[in-house]
């Protein structure tokens, strides 16, 4: 059993990152969706994220909830999942 399987059946509160797609909003300017800053400012993901792990954040995720064909056609940036997704 993995690490983090055992965690979660400790029945113990897990606590996680939040609002990270709010956060780089504000951080980067003229972001079309959160996800395009893996490309325009991956050192603001990491600051974000590494603000969350300093609060106590136990689980962190990655910067795709919106990373999919669909989503970033509206955007006009599914040309570039990969490249994302990789970052």
């Amino acid at each position: 059993m993995s690490r983090f399987l055992e965690r979660l059946g400790e029945g113990r509160v897990v606590v996680a990152d939040g609002g990270t797609g709010a956060l780089l909003t504000t951080l980067v300017s003229r972001l079309r969706c959160p996800e395009e800053a893996n490309l325009k400012s991956p050192e603001s993901v990491i600051a974000v994220h590494t603000g969350f792990i300093r609060a106590g954040a136990e689980l962190i995720e990655t910067n795709t909830f919106g990373a999919n064909r669909r989503k970033l056609s509206a955007q006009f940036l599914d040309d570039q999942l990969e490249q994302i997704v990789e970052r």
